[in-house]
C-alpha cells in the first residue's frame, strides 16, 4: 500500500521506502493495475509516487517465488542489513510483478516514541 501523499511525510527528513510505479496515482489510474518498478529511500523526487507505508499481503501462491529470492538475497547482498525495499525491488528485478494500491493520506508513520507521543493528535 503507496501513499501518494508522500510530500506531506513525515519522513521528509528521514528514511522512507519511497516507491516508482508503472503509472502515478490519478483518476485515470483508478481501475488500472499498478506495478512496482522500484523502491529505495533514495529516489529523485521527480520520479517518486508515493511512499510505502509497511503494509504488505503476500498470497500463499507466491510464497515460494519469495523464499526464493530471499535466499539468492542472502547470498548475493548484506541481507542483514536488507529492508523491505531491498525485497522489492529484489523481486522486481527477478520478474515478480509486485502489485501496488494507492492511497492518499489518512494514516500514520509511527517509528519512534515523539511519533507514538504525536500520534495522540490525530484522534
Amino acid at each position: 500500500v503507496v501513499d501518494t501523499q508522500w510530500q506531506d511525510s513525515v519522513n521528509k527528513e528521514r528514511a522512507a521506502d519511497y516507491v516508482h510505479c508503472s503509472e502515478p496515482h490519478s483518476r485515470d489510474s483508478y481501475s488500472h493495475e499498478i506495478f512496482l518498478k522500484v523502491s529505495a529511500e533514495d529516489l529523485d523526487p521527480e520520479v517518486i509516487d508515493g511512499e510505502w507505508m509497511g503494509v504488505v499481503k503476500f498470497s500463499k501462491n507466491i510464497i515460494p517465488t519469495l523464499t526464493a529470492s530471499m535466499s539468492k538475497m542472502r547470498q548475493e547482498t548484506d541481507f542483514n542489513a536488507a529492508k523491505f525495499h531491498h525485497l522489492f525491488t529484489y523481486l522486481v528485478s527477478e520478474g515478480t510483478r509486485v502489485k501496488v494500491v494507492y492511497t492518499t493520506g489518512h494514516w500514520l508513520d509511527i517509528d519512534t516514541l515523539e511519533d507514538l507521543l504525536g500520534a495522540g493528535n490525530f484522534l
